[in-house]
């Protein structure tokens, strides 16, 4: 498939153009103001030569198509008929019999394929219908299963034919209820667990009881010693001492009297060495014990907190219990030894409570693994229940699905024979088409072009004139107006809109011999000159078509076959039409091109490109449309212009379209805001008769008229009247939409 290719340069040099050279897109779009030189162009595009190059892969054949003055002078005479149109040959009239007995054959061929197609899309209804009714079944047959399954058909909830399509796609297969049921709780229903395991208590954690059942007692022989055991009081005099002595102050602690010298040293002897160190080994003993039963009761204490639920960890609570309340007993004992030493004390072995616990622990942290073993298998799991499901609904919609299928081939069958048959038949009216067109090709295409020139007419609204056959000269015809007579006065927008109508009919039913499409370039100049907006809209939209035409079908088909219009010009200087035909294409600046044809003051003509910047982090550039409001024109005019007069009257028009008619200031208030209560912002009388001149048509209403309006504005400097302006927008507050408009314009560049 190639690229179809046209006009690639174009170098002008005219009294206008002087080496003025572009090149070309697909589509251009060219505007410019009368006088500009937009005629020349436009006549020097469909001259052989002459400055324009074409690509090397232009097709062969290649005609240019030019709408201007000129062809519509050729085209619509003093009685408006159309050559080639109004009037037919003998050769034409055998030609038109050839091409009516063709038509009708192609007529009968279309109504034969109109009631093929009509069956097709009855049985196509059918097949349809069959597909809701066998969902319906299936989804009658499936309703137990999706209610015992729920989580699997979530997103199936009222969506039938869905359903029906999920289980045609998957294999029917017979499953084990218990099978399907074990998946689909282990994959639903199994919930996730973050766990730890439960701890175990060190074997051997309390230390071993030596001295608990020896009684622990001092043997020294001193008479102090001796008055002690006497009384039994000996422990109690030394709990008192440890307790009391380092805050008695040298008295004693019981009687308050003082003590003696050396009472301490006394005291110290009255303990024999051995006591001394089983007191000490009591006292670490009693030490590890507690840190023992501090770290089992912080294990005991992690453990009964673990989330976990199983009806076995019933029994762990029970035995820590036991284990914690003979350790507390244990624990009053080895504090009744502490403060008893000479009594005898026993302890339960509390290994076999620590040996039970661990073994109820162990067995828990088995079903534990067991558990999270499931559960990283969940994934699977449910992906086997889906599965399974799937198969079984499948095998038991199966024959409800079998004889649907059935049924859907044998309407198939009749369906694509009947395609078959209308593809045939589509050939034959193709090939009946194909000969219309060759005979089309040999003269004229008269009957076609009235009967589409008349619709169009119709269309756009024109009931007061039509072509019509002459009925005493056979195949010829004549534009009449509503009372029949020969439309001898038509307006030149009246002429300019029907030869516009011809040409668009000429290039789009333009056809080689074989036919094909003859390719084309077409150039189009100011078609909607003195037309009123409704026709100018009209003529628009045609214009428009032979854009999408040439836009949408740019390519060589497989046969040799081109579009029939390849390249596209559309030069005016009419602004609302421009932006009818072109505001669509702005987005497109890959083929789309957008021009400005500007003259200077020395009558030279320049064509400039219009592009601005893309607006993002990408860069390049895109359309920019030449054609703005009047308002935006006004600014540009304001910015560009270096004639202190006509600045000065397209400054009056922006304060007026701006202070009076957009912010309904009124010209009394302005006048007295900018030349009464600001005159001291002006700089000089220049300045001020500036000021004076600008304002003075906006208070045309007022008692008094300003004479600065009239005083000779030539001797003045254009700078100092946009300096005025800005200042006038500054005192009036805006100043930001000046400054707005300046930037506005900046970017339209």
């Amino acid at each position: 498939m190639a690229i179809i290719s046209g006009i690639n340069d174009v170098l002008l040099n005219t009294p206008t153009f002087h080496d003025e050279e572009f090149q070309p897109g697909l589509i251009n779009f060219f505007y410019g103001k009368n006088g500009t030189g937009k005629s020349t162009a436009a006549l020097k595009l469909s001259e052989p030569g002459n400055g324009v190059q074409w690509d090397t892969d232009t097709p062969p054949g290649t005609e240019i198509r030019l709408f201007n003055a000129a062809y519509i002078e050729r085209n619509v005479h003093s009685y408006g008929s159309i050559p080639g149109v109004y009037a037919l040959s003998e050769e034409n009239v055998v030609i038109h019999r050839q091409i009516d007995e063709t038509e009708k054959r192609k007529a009968e061929l279309e109504m034969q394929r109109d009631t093929l197609h009509r069956e097709t899309e009855r049985l196509c209804v059918e097949l349809e219908a069959g597909k809701e009714s066998c969902a319906r079944a299936v989804w009658r047959a499936t309703v137990d299963c999706r209610k015992r399954y729920p989580e699997v058909f979530a997103e199936y909830a009222g969506d039938v034919e869905k359903l029906s399509d999920s289980i045609r796609e998957t294999e029917p297969v017979q499953a084990d209820a218990d099978m399907i049921a074990h998946a689909y709780e282990t994959g639903f229903h199994l919930k996730p667990y973050q766990n730890t395991f439960f701890e175990l208590i060190p074997y051997g954690i309390f230390p071993k009881a030596e001295l608990l059942d020896i009684p622990v007692i001092s043997r020294t022989d001193s008479a102090l010693r001796v008055f002690f055991d006497t009384l039994g009081s000996f422990d109690w005099a030394k709990l008192g001492h440890e307790r009391y002595s380092h805050a008695a102050g040298g008295r004693c602690p019981y009687c308050s009297q003082a003590l003696p010298d050396g009472f301490e040293q006394m005291f110290a002897d009255l303990q024999d060495v051995k006591y001394v160190k089983q007191m000490q080994e009591l006292t670490a003993f009693s030490e590890k014990y507690e840190a023992a039963c501090s770290q089992v009761q912080a294990v005991v204490n992690r453990n009964t907190a673990n989330p976990f639920r199983t009806t076995g960890k019933l029994q762990y609570p029970l035995l820590a219990e036991a284990l914690l309340g003979q350790m507390e007993k244990n624990r009053i004992l080895i504090r009744r030894k502490l403060e008893h030493p000479g009594e005898e004390v026993s302890i339960d072995d509390l290994n076999q409570y620590v040996e039970r616990l661990n073994r109820e622990a162990e067995a828990l942290n088995t079903v534990i693994s067991r558990h999270m073993s499931s559960y990283n298998d969940v994934p699977s799991a449910k992906k086997k229940a889906e599965k399974l499901i799937w198969q079984q609904m499948a095998w038991d919609c199966r024959e409800i699905l079998a004889l649907d299928e059935e049924s859907r081939k044998t309407t198939k069958r009749k369906i694509s024979d009947l395609r078959i048959r209308e593809g045939t038949l589509l050939d034959e009216i193709r090939a009946q088409e194909k000969k219309i067109h060759s005979l089309r090709a040999q003269t004229v295409n008269t009957r076609q072009a009235m009967e589409t020139i008349n619709r169009t007419l119709e269309n756009c609204g024109f009931y007061g004139f039509r072509l019509r056959e002459r009925q005493d000269e056979p195949n010829t015809y004549v534009l009449t107006r509503g009372d029949g007579e020969p439309a001898a006065d038509l307006s030149e927008g009246e002429r300019k809109f029907i030869a516009f109508l011809y040409f668009y009919h000429t290039v789009t039913g333009a056809l080689s011999s074989d036919g094909r499409h003859v390719p084309q370039v077409v150039v189009i100049d100011d078609p909607v000159c003195s037309m009123d907006s409704e026709v100018m809209s009209f003529a628009a939209t045609l214009v428009r078509d032979l854009i999408i035409r040439c836009r949408e079908d740019r390519k060589v088909s497989e046969n040799g076959t081109c579009p029939c219009v390849i390249q596209m010009f559309c030069f005016t200087h009419n602004p609302v039409f421009f932006r009818m035909i072109s505001d669509f294409c702005i987005p497109d600046a890959e083929s789309c091109f957008f021009y400005e044809i500007r003259k200077n003051k020395n009558n030279e003509s320049t064509i400039f490109r219009c592009l601005k910047e893309k607006n993002g982090v990408c860069g390049g550039y895109e359309n920019r449309s030449p054609v703005s409001d009047v308002y935006q024109d006004w600014w540009r005019q304001y910015r560009d212009t270096q004639d202190p007069l006509e600045l000065l009257n397209v400054s009056r028009q922006i304060l007026s379209n701006y202070f009076i008619l957009t912010c309904h200031y009124s010209g009394s208030s302005m006048t007295k805001t900018l030349l009464e209560e600001n005159r001291a912002m002006f700089a000089d009388r220049d300045e001020l008769n500036i000021a004076s001149s600008l304002t003075a048509l906006l208070d045309m209403g007022a008692d008094r008229v300003f004479e600065s309006m009239y005083f000779d504005v030539s001797a003045v400097d254009t700078e100092r009247i946009r300096f005025v302006v800005k200042k006038i927008f500054d005192i009036m507050n805006q100043g930001q939409h000046y400054q707005f408009m300046m930037r506005d314009m900046e970017n339209m560049c």
